[in-house]
């Protein structure tokens, strides 16, 4: 329907009409993610329209390249004509993690908001998925296909392929009546399901006789999962077929990131991990017999000649807890064959019959005696050995000419062509090169494969392919620790504390190691992978204390926060500038009050950046650490919550100053009413009242409220000021400009507000006494 749908629109559009199309495969990894389908379809619409979409264009656009997903959009959005009609049509998007589904609804919903150009998306899915999708798309019309609607077409199916297996031969017939008996078993048990139907027809042609398919048909299974049991246990039964070929096959299928073609498959199957050599004669002689003893749980496209599983719920079915012991062996971990997949990639790579291939195209002549004969033919296509086989029959002499002049006479491969032809001399090559890292996150569990991943890994002669270079690995750059946080990569994840214990001397290198990958991944939001960083067995405290930077900058998550303080992080840690893996995160993250050269704290840090869960649970788990700095950072962060918590912790000392403002000084600057009540009654019969403190120049508390216009704040420290400070406070304002004054002696009176004893004699005779409660003459 879907692509009848873009047939249309291409074929009998307007000219102003663009067409995009994307069809999402479950067993294309790449498919599946957001970020590909709109690339595609941004790339087909500029296509249509002819715009020249440049390198240099888009870092005109955005420097950051390759773009993400909402850059994309914001890009089309720009760049597109405004006088077109721009259709969208996406199928399969039910195949997606729900995620990425929800990441691209959000980004067309986007452009469905332009309002220079016209975009129209059509999207085929499932109904559970529709419900959200029709929430978030508001749809103008919804097309929803009945059971009756499929009903019919399932039987014109039914018909139509029984039709055709009756004039290819495949389904034979004593009494020709007896279609019309297998017409109605299978519409009967069909219920809606097109792929139960597809399944059972194989299973009756399969029969010699018509007794046999009366048989089949009273025993038809009743649902999807009860026919992939049926076909699993006539491969067990079978003595013709391999089962351990059907499990390798089953697992390459699941676990690949794209379909693999039949000549990958055969050489991959043929593989064990660690094998030292590689050994020609155990490739499979008829893959595509081999693929037939799958039964029909397994396809081959004919057209890209790629192998696939019938249908996403095979993979579900073989994912799930087998229904019976005696086919349980093809069932299996999504992670094992992962596993399982990797190493044969690493051993694969790891043979050491690539290096000179890849790295040069010259070749000696070399004499057919010193090369054994399974290397040339396991090189060659099997056509081209059958004919080879042939020439030995006929001339046993012929093994003694080069063999380079062979290859040349039979194959017609030229040196000048030789490169050209390595893929199909190792079709499995381009793949293991492509994936093998994807397939090896964990591969540091397994000790025996870790050595020769390693070695890949540190390798430079082309075999294995990186998407860095060996510099980028141990500097790592943004685009390094992007790639092992997105791929959620274990084993690099070690490498790179591995590089940490060889680079301790390395200054703020040996901090940075830890919070980019950090940082970055809390950002992404890939707890699990921060999660490993975090348990990770750091070799020093004072970079386990420091782990709390990147917790804070990458979101403040309070259960990472949390985890680190139980690997041994401290709380109380206080940290300077002068530190220099310190100064480097911090001229990275941090405002301008933290490079003073003043030591600061983890509560301070967030406060400074508002993550008021993080400041709670210090404020808890700490109570003897000072928050007045805290409430310094958050005032003029203007993180108010903060600075109300703070407040009501009762921990801020009024005696407290900085840069000659005391705490309410800021509460007036940058507060509300409610904090400076909340303020003075926390201070209670304190022997020295804040609102009689005197900054360097020369204004109180209420002063500041009144400059910055915050009127609530002057009245309330003004109704708790005592009469005789209402009636004299300029004077004591001017204070310091007062000759014989200096600015210590007015430090001195602020300090010394009704402590006993304290009697001092200025120019103006100013002095203090205890049992009056105030300034006094």
């Amino acid at each position: 329907m879907t692509a009848n749908l873009v047939e249309h629109l291409i074929v009998s559009g307007a000219t102003k009409n663009v067409v995009g199309f994307f069809f999402c495969r479950y067993d294309e990894v790449e498919s599946l993610k957001a970020r590909t389908i709109i690339g595609s379809l941004a790339r087909q619409l500029f296509d249509a329209v002819s715009t020249d979409v440049s390198v240099d264009k888009l870092c005109a656009f955005n420097d950051d390249l390759p773009l993400d997903v909402d850059q994309i959009v914001d890009f089309l959005r720009e760049a597109l004509p405004k006088d077109r009609q721009y259709f969208m049509v996406l199928d399969g998007l039910d195949e997606c993690e729900e995620e990425e589904a929800k990441l691209l609804i959000a980004n067309l919903q986007n452009l469905l908001t332009s309002a220079d150009q016209v975009f129209k998306i059509y999207c085929s899915t499932r109904p559970d998925v529709f419900q959200w999708t029709n929430a978030m798309l508001a749809p103008r019309w919804h097309f929803s296909m009945s059971l009756a609607n499929i009903g019919s077409e399932i039987a014109d199916f039914i018909e139509s392929t029984l039709e055709h297996c009756l004039e290819l031969g495949t389904l034979r017939l004593g009494e020709p009546e007896l279609i019309v008996a297998i017409q109605d078993a299978l519409l009967e048990g069909a219920q809606g399901m097109f792929l139960w139907v597809a399944f059972q027809i194989p299973s009756i042609c399969a029969q010699r006789n018509d007794e046999g398919i009366l048989r089949t048909l009273r025993d038809l299974p009743k649902d999807l999962p009860e026919t992939f049991d049926r076909v699993l246990r006539r491969i067990r039964q079978s003595k013709s077929t391999g089962s351990s070929h059907c499990q390798k096959i089953f697992k390459w299928i699941a676990a690949t990131k794209r379909p693999l073609s039949t000549e990958e498959l055969r050489e991959a199957i043929c593989l064990e991990p660690f094998q030292s050599a590689w050994n020609p004669r155990q490739l499979d002689n008829d893959i595509t017999g081999t693929l037939a003893s799958c039964g029909s749980l397994v396809m081959i496209d004919e057209e890209q000649l790629t192998v696939h599983f019938a249908h996403h719920s095979v993979k579900q079915h073989l994912l799930s807890t087998a229904s019976d012991e005696s086919f349980a062996i093809f069932h299996f971990d999504l992670a094992e064959a992962d596993r399982e997949v990797g190493a044969i990639c690493v051993t694969y790579l790891s043979l050491g019959i690539f290096e000179s291939q890849i790295a040069k195209t010259r070749h000696s002549n070399l004499n057919a005696a010193d090369v054994p004969a399974v290397v040339v033919s396991g090189a060659l296509p099997q056509n081209i050995v059958s004919k080879l086989a042939i020439r030995y029959l006929k001339n046993r002499q012929s093994v003694q000419s080069p063999v380079q002049r062979q290859l040349e006479d039979v194959a017609g491969v030229t040196e000048s062509q030789r490169l050209q032809h390595i893929q199909q001399q190792f079709p499995f090559l381009q793949y293991a090169r492509d994936y093998w890292l994807l397939h090896t996150k964990e591969a540091h569990i397994e000790s025996r494969l870790s050595v020769m991943w390693r070695r890949l890994l540190e390798s430079d002669d082309g075999v294995a392919d990186k998407p860095w270079t060996k510099r980028e690995m141990e500097h790592l750059p943004k685009r390094f620790v992007d790639w092992v946080v997105e791929h959620e990569h274990s084993a690099l994840l070690e490498r790179i504390i591995v590089g940490f214990v060889h680079t301790s001397g390395l200054g703020h290198n040996r901090l940075f190691r830890f919070t980019t990958v950090l940082e970055t991944a809390l950002q992404e939001k890939r707890k699990d992978f921060a999660r490993k960083v975090i348990l990770c067995n750091i070799p020093a405290q004072d970079i386990r204390d420091k782990l709390f930077f990147p917790i804070v900058r990458g979101g403040g998550d309070l259960d990472m926060l949390i985890l680190n303080c139980k690997m041994g992080g401290n709380l109380d840690k206080t940290f300077t500038t002068e530190d220099q893996d310190t100064l480097f995160f911090l001229d990275r993250v941090t405002h301008w009050y933290f490079k003073d050269g003043t030591e600061f704290t983890l509560l301070e840090l967030a406060a400074a950046l508002g993550h008021s869960h993080i400041v709670k649970y210090v404020l808890f788990a700490s109570p003897l650490q000072p928050v007045e700095i805290a409430f310094l950072v958050a005032a003029e962060s203007e993180q108010r919550e903060i600075m109300m918590m703070l407040i009501e912790s009762h921990r801020i000392d009024p005696k407290w100053e900085c840069r000659s403002w005391s705490a309410l000084f800021y509460i007036a600057r940058y507060g509300t009413l409610e904090m400076a009540n909340r303020f003075i009654e926390s201070i209670g019969n304190n022997l020295y009242p804040p609102w009689y403190h005197i900054s360097h120049d020369g204004e109180t508390a209420d002063m500041v409220a009144r400059r910055y216009r915050n009127i609530d704040v002057e009245k309330a420290i003004l109704d708790v000021q005592d009469p005789w400070w209402k009636a004299n406070w300029r004077e004591v304002r001017m204070a310091p400009s007062k000759p014989g004054i200096k600015r210590h002696e007015v430090d001195k009176i602020n300090k010394g507000f009704f402590e006993e004893g304290e009697f001092l004699k200025l120019e103006n005779k100013w002095h203090y006494k205890k049992d009056r409660g105030g300034l006094i003459r």
